[in-house]
């Protein structure tokens, strides 16, 4: 049981470290972000006049890929 409990706060962590990295990633990109308005006007011409929409990735993924690491590290 002591395993299970270590490995679980092991993942846990881990998913933790990767969710602030993006976050915090996102908020600096976003923080920068400065608006050239003139030269998207200019470039209007060069935008796709057809969209493709495809599928996203299943929410389930994210809680499967956790499942997994947390069998993993059980397992070894």
């Amino acid at each position: 049981m002591k395993v299970v409990l270590q490995s679980l706060m092991g993942v846990t962590a881990l998913y933790g470290v990767y969710t602030v990295a993006a976050l915090t990633a996102g908020y600096i990109q976003t923080r920068n972000y400065k608006p050239d308005f003139e030269a998207a006007w200019v470039n209007a011409e060069n935008l796709p006049k057809e969209v493709s929409f495809g599928q996203a990735p299943s929410p389930f993924l994210h809680g499967g890929i956790f499942i997994g690491a947390l069998w993993y590290i059980e397992m070894h």
